[in-house]
């Protein structure tokens, strides 16, 4: 019998972007979409795929070079992917905040998971909880590796904050995830991290528990040695690249990145 591990490796590497941005409608640059915003290049592709499916008579050049990609929208955010004619491979929600036409029009274009108003989850993690579900199903040929949360961040403290704790839900599934926003990038930072980047970009570093201890960093203009950020100091905050190439390493704790970039423009391992 085939252990999980193999089995993960017997199936197509996905990632899965969850768009859950509460409003999105309300947001300057979805009034005006912009095409050269990193969201709008992102999307790119499934508003693509979105246009040879409701014409299929149009041939669209394909992108089966990429890695297999995986849209989810999550309740009102699908709002916007409708006016960008995107159709989602899933809507996920308590169908609280989508506009009725929206739902209608989707309907019969793609899945549907409808939930209660009442209930314990936010949708966004009714939609990372779908991904974890996925995984470790075995009627399904594909495995998620990688997460992107979509957000502004610019609505709810409270939700920010709750996209903020299912960084962790991804991390302890193996699951890599970022929060991606036009302007920023925001993950939890291994323990050992190389990364290119344009130089002056800012970075901040955030100790999300007491302390994080041993941190030693290479590229920035704010260089730390063996040294410690406590959870209640802002000492990492706006450190700056002084090099294409950076490194950050560190011994014990956790550490949260923001990245004033975004991922188009970051290439890390």
């Amino acid at each position: 019998m085939l252990n999980k591990r193999e089995t993960h490796q017997k199936r197509i590497s996905t990632r899965a972007i969850i768009y859950s941005e509460p409003q999105s409608l309300n947001q300057p640059y979805h009034e005006k979409p912009n095409s050269n915003s990193f969201l709008s290049r992102l999307l790119k592709e499934f508003q693509e795929k979105s246009f040879q499916t409701i014409h299929p008579d149009i041939e669209v050049t394909g992108h089966s070079d990429q890695k297999k990609t995986l849209l989810i929208a999550v309740d009102g955010g699908a709002n916007y992917l409708h006016e960008q004619e995107i159709i989602p491979d899933i809507v996920i929600g308590d169908m609280d905040s989508i506009k009725p036409e929206t739902l209608k029009y989707y309907r019969n274009l793609t899945e549907i998971k409808s939930y209660p108003a009442r209930k314990n989850e936010t949708d966004t993690e009714l939609a990372l909880r779908w991904c974890l579900d996925n995984n470790n199903s075995a009627q399904t040929n594909m495995f998620i590796d990688e997460i992107l949360f979509i957000n502004t961040l610019q609505g709810s403290f409270a939700h920010s904050l709750g996209i903020l704790s299912l960084l962790f839900s991804a991390d302890e599934q193996g699951i890599g995830a970022e929060i991606c926003t036009d302007q920023e990038t925001i993950f939890l930072l291994p323990e050992m991290w190389h990364c290119r980047g344009k130089i002056g970009t800012k970075i901040s570093l955030i100790s999300l528990t007491e302390k994080a201890t041993g941190i030693e960093t290479e590229g920035l203009e704010y260089p730390l040695c063996r040294e410690t950020l406590f959870r209640n100091s802002t000492r990492g905050i706006s450190n700056v690249f002084v090099d294409e190439e950076i490194r950050i390493c560190y011994t014990s704790g956790r550490l949260l990145v923001i990245i004033e970039s975004t991922l188009e423009d970051l290439t890390w391992k």
